[in-house]
């Protein structure tokens, strides 16, 4: 059943119709490795707690059986990489 609420379209830098790469992937595989290497520290577990919030919300992004997910996955991975560079500036 469709939602009745409405909702922001996101826009992305990608081509609707690509397929996502083996590269794509490979890049995502690589930010979300960095998203979970925390460096040790007196927040270290709030961190991590929160970085593994942020790499479930772009997995299940990606994972969407929506069929406009499999051009999202750039933008998304840029998105999580985002979220950790923001991170270490606090």
């Amino acid at each position: 059943m469709p939602s009745s609420i409405p909702h922001a379209t996101r826009t992305t830098r990608c081509t609707p119709g690509r397929d996502t790469t083996v590269a794509d992937l490979y890049a995502l595989l690589k930010v979300i490795r960095q998203a979970l290497n925390v460096p040790p520290g007196t927040r270290g577990d709030a961190v991590l707690a929160e970085r593994v919030r942020h790499v479930q919300h772009t997995l299940r992004n990606v994972l969407n059986p929506n069929p406009r997910a499999a051009f999202q996955t750039p933008w998304e991975t840029e998105m999580l990489r985002g979220h950790i560079t923001d991170a270490r500036r606090d």
